[in-house]
């Protein structure tokens, strides 16, 4: 199983509390808050532009036994027992936010990229303040989350993950129990993130809300899928130019634009085209804007000077 490598901040965050009228008799759940997606922009150490998504939270039914959520459950987590349940409540979108650290010297460049993400549930009291039936407990209350996405490593896609969002040690398949105390019942928070900041990342995840009801047996309840992406567009780095060639003497002459001054760039000509009926001779210069001569090569090659 994958070692998480994801910054962890907590806050202190008031647990809410949702009333409800018991007496519907079909089960409702809700999501509110921004579900939105939202865009900021950076720069990676070569200052090619990149930009960070998070995606639209979406929220999720109790997971068919079918689904990949729950095989992924059963197989990694084998003697636990898990079963979907329809509930009443409502899910309280507090942060969804793209973000980077920057790099100390230069603020617009970024040394992470991530995403902030906090989902709080509200759960049901009875007027007397006594919790539903399906809560005995407030404390058996837990959050399981499934990663689903993609590595991009030097801009090709590898292999997709499919893991449980826990440490291999761990023993139980419960995200809030990594943080002991420090999480409180009902709230969720997650703060992944990617330190190549150069090449484009996703994280993609379904989360649901579930309740340990007796020992290694768990109640999956609704869920949200969340995550974000970074893309980065970087700056060319060659530039193609052609023209035809003709018998005798010919002068064709280019302008490259644009260029780093004191950058190093390198320039050749291919003869090895299907056209030519002979390898000319040819003569390769380049020039600054003032007419001076940088460099200069009159090696006749097959493939190019």
């Amino acid at each position: 199983m994958r070692l998480r490598q994801y910054p962890l901040v907590f806050l202190t965050t008031s647990l809410l509390l949702w009333l409800m009228d018991y007496g519907a008799s079909a089960f409702s759940f809700s999501l509110g808050g921004d579900t939105s997606s939202k865009t900021i922009s950076y720069k990676d150490p070569v200052k090619a532009e990149g930009k960070i998504t998070v995606k639209q939270v979406k929220l999720l039914d109790p997971p068919a036994q079918s689904s990949d959520f729950l095989r992924t459950l059963q197989t990694l987590f084998q003697g636990w027992e898990f079963n979907p349940v329809s509930i009443d409540g409502r899910f309280e979108i507090v942060e969804n936010q793209p973000y980077y650290t920057p790099e100390a010297n230069f603020p617009d460049e970024a040394t992470h990229v991530g995403a902030k993400f906090q989902l709080n549930y509200l759960y049901q009291i009875a007027e007397n303040g006594v919790s539903s039936s399906f809560h005995n407990n407030i404390n058996n209350l837990h959050w399981i989350q499934r990663v689903t996405n993609y590595e991009f490593l030097n801009d090709r896609k590898g292999e997709p993950n499919n893991f449980i969002d826990v440490p291999s040690f761990q023993g139980n398949p419960f995200y809030d129990l990594q943080f002991p105390g420090m999480l409180q019942p009902g709230v969720f928070k997650d703060y992944p993130f990617r330190n190549n900041v150069s090449i484009g990342h996703t994280f993609d995840a379904e989360l649901y809300l579930v309740e340990k009801t007796a020992d290694n047996k768990v109640s999956i309840y609704n869920g949200v899928s969340w995550g974000w992406k970074s893309t980065i567009n970087r700056p060319k780095t060659t530039k193609k130019f052609s023209d035809s060639l003709a018998s005798g003497l010919e002068v064709d002459r280019f302008n490259l634009s644009d260029l780093t001054p004191g950058s190093k760039y390198r320039a050749w000509t291919n003869n090895d085209l299907p056209s030519n009926r002979c390898n000319p001779n040819t003569f390769l210069s380049t020039d600054n804007n003032s007419g001076f001569q940088l460099g200069f090569d009159d090696d006749s090659s097959p493939v190019g000077n």
